[in-house]
């Protein structure tokens, strides 16, 4: 069990993960961005299960910008958690099997800091996202992304 981060290219791998720390069954994740992010707070640090720690971006937000977590494969989830250090205004939580052209909206964070989804029995996805659905905004801060893995 490791809490390591590796940085692979623009992605960040974060290496297993458990139930103290990101995810309540053993697996795989990772987590990557298509937004610059301070060195020393990278992309990983969102899957690190720690409140003292966050990932932040370079630069402001430009619609359409996102950070995601892969699963590994598709996988049971039951609850999806993120917690901000401040506000994501136009912020949304999304979902996908693919990854690519089938996105379903969970939720958003307008004025929130803090979202919580609790999935439906049955609910199967591999990616989860966190993308700009306005305007340019703020320099993002994530503290983590939780997701709990159904059986």
């Amino acid at each position: 069990m490791g809490d390591s981060v590796f940085q692979k290219g623009h992605l960040i791998v974060a290496d297993e993960f458990t139930a103290a720390t990101a995810v309540t069954s053993r697996a795989t994740l990772l987590a990557s961005t298509n937004l610059g992010a301070c060195p020393d707070h990278p992309v990983g640090l969102i899957l690190d299960g720690r409140d003292n720690t966050y990932f932040q971006t370079s630069w402001a937000v430009p619609a359409n910008g996102w950070v995601m977590v892969d699963l590994g494969a598709t996988r049971s989830i039951t609850k999806v958690e993120i917690r901000l250090v401040y506000y994501f205004n136009e912020g949304v939580v999304e979902a996908s099997q693919d990854g690519l052209t089938s996105w379903v909206r969970m939720g958003d964070l307008f004025d929130k800091q803090e979202f919580i989804y609790t999935a439906p029995a049955g609910t199967e996805f591999r990616y989860i996202r966190l993308r700009n659905a306005g305007g340019q905004g703020p320099i993002l801060h994530i503290r983590r992304i939780n997701v709990t893995l159904g059986t």
